[in-house]
């Protein structure tokens, strides 16, 4: 699982995310109305400069102690026009000019659109005697650039008080850290993953062998390191040797206290390595920013009593990794009183499900509750998309030629289907099922061609009824784009196509 998230992470963790993130202080981001700021000059608090071996572009802010106190942000180019007039519209048409790595396309996308949105600012004189931003920017104080006041856990607590019963609008992000996390240079981390952690458990040896050390001298102490986001030994190795009582307040002042990200997550660590009950909320509360601290939470709660109640309420209100990750801790424990939950709730319908789906259909035993006298359309339908997505996740989770039940489960899901009421997602679900029936070989389905065939039928039965292909039309509308795609692919497939087509 660590592997998955730092291939994730990899792609968004670009060398430009300083530049955007601070694209933002360009345009005019301000807490009250708009002073002229200070001509570009004063201490330099903050730079960065892209491509580094041949700059094109670089962003300057500098803090100015004249008009109370202020931060200038500036934008220059330094390609073969460095040293000359030039406007935003040439740093635009570069940016959106043909490159061979896809990895700068890629992280200036929303770069070039931030930019674009300055078009028209002239960027005069760019020699370092005399940079001016024209026209000026609203100004921050220096408190601000300095840190956020906001810590992790109110930001997440804040969100929840809003959306109580859900994920968090994108899974809680921006942190309140944000802007100083991006531009914050990176963390060169130890060839050898075996490595990885060491660091941190050296600052928190240190820390635990002074007995009058206070947790918020920690805060600091995490900027310039890297911590993992998933179960550490050496991290947990440097708790269990601290005081408990000790080790357990410090992880619960950095979890609640903390305005940066990597303390927050050492607190986390903290906590992890610990059982005590009393410590979920505070666990859940953070782990609602799941994307970062998702892996750590899940582990939290799957070592505490309760902890299978907690990881559920939790599962329902992550969405994208830490779904994942919260839900693969709830695979693990097996608990009897989550099992309703996985064979109904587990999969929100996102790509990253395939991780678990086939997880979920083993652990929940999917093939005994889609076969009992117990079953509703919450069961049908998540069945339904379990083998959806089970049809086609190779490389992530177990797919139906790995899943031994397949046949039962299809020829069950198949069979309900048709005692349903149509909807749109019910149709989708048993097209690409069946489409993927028909593409593959029996073997890649987890059947035998009788098998397999009979199942097909069934699907078909149900697909090609009338009032079944009207929901699909009304709902997506004939101009649909993916109406298209699906009539030209899967349905022609299926041989549908032709009650999809205008006319």
């Amino acid at each position: 699982m660590q592997q998955r998230h730092s291939a994730s992470s990899a792609a968004e963790v670009a060398s430009a995310a300083a530049l955007v993130a601070s694209i933002a202080l360009v345009q005019g981001i301000t807490g009250g109305p708009s002073q002229a700021a200070v001509s570009c000059s004063g201490t330099v608090s903050w730079s960065y400069q892209f491509p580094v071996n041949n700059p094109v572009i670089e962003m300057v802010i500098y803090y100015n102690s004249t008009n109370g106190g202020t931060n200038s942000a500036c934008l220059y180019h330094r390609g073969a026009a460095y040293g000359k007039a030039a406007r935003t519209d040439q740093l635009v048409a570069f940016l959106a000019a043909p490159h061979t790595d896809p990895r700068f396309t890629r992280r200036f996308d929303k770069l070039a659109v931030l930019l674009n949105g300055a078009r028209g600012w002239d960027h005069r004189g760019h020699d370092r005697k005399n940079r001016v931003l024209r026209p000026p920017v609203s100004v921050t104080t220096e408190p601000e650039l300095l840190g956020p006041q906001v810590t992790l856990f109110e930001h997440a607590l804040r969100l929840h008080q809003q959306h109580p019963d859900g994920a968090l609008p994108r899974n809680g992000e921006p942190y309140p850290d944000h802007g100083r996390h991006r531009s914050r240079p990176s963390t060169r981390r130890a060839r050898d993953r075996r490595l990885h952690g060491a660091d941190v458990a050296v600052i928190l040896d240190k820390h635990f062998s002074q007995p009058d050390a206070q947790a918020s001298e920690l805060v600091d102490g995490f900027r310039d390191v890297y911590v993992p986001i998933h179960r550490n030994d050496h991290i947990v190795a440097a708790a269990l040797r601290a005081d408990r009582q000790r080790m357990r307040q410090t992880g619960r002042w950095l979890v609640r206290r903390s305005n940066d990200r990597n303390a927050a997550t050492v607190g986390l660590a903290l906590l992890a390595a610990d059982w005590a009950e009393d410590d979920i909320p505070l666990i859940q509360t953070i782990g609602l920013l799941s994307d970062h601290f998702g892996p750590l939470a899940a582990e939290a709660l799957q070592r505490r009593r309760g902890g299978a109640e907690a990881l559920q309420w939790l599962a329902e209100r992550v969405a994208g990794w830490g779904r994942v990750y919260v839900v693969e801790a709830l695979c693990r424990l097996g608990a009897a009183n989550t099992r309703a939950w996985l064979l109904r709730h587990a999969c929100d319908g996102e790509y990253l499900n395939g991780y678990f789906a086939g997880t979920v259909a083993t652990t929940a035993h999917l093939s005994e509750a889609i076969t009992s006298t117990d079953v509703d359309d919450e069961l049908i339908d998540h069945t339904g998309r379990l083998l959806r997505i089970m049809a086609d996740c190779g490389g992530m989770g177990v797919t139906l030629e790995h899943y031994p039940p397949a046949p039962v489960v299809l020829a069950a899901h198949s069979a309900y289907l048709a005692q349903q009421s149509p909807t749109a997602d019910r149709y989708m679900d048993a097209a690409v099922i069946a489409n993927y029936l028909v593409a593959k070989p029996p073997n890649r389905c987890g059947c035998t061609a009788e098998q397999r065939d009979r199942v097909v039928q069934r699907y078909l039965a149900v697909l090609d009824r009338p009032d079944w292909r009207n929901v699909v039309r009304v709902g997506l509308g004939p101009t649909s784009d993916f109406l298209a795609w699906f009539t030209d692919h899967i349905a022609a497939r299926l041989r549908l196509s032709d009650a999809f087509r205008p006319g």
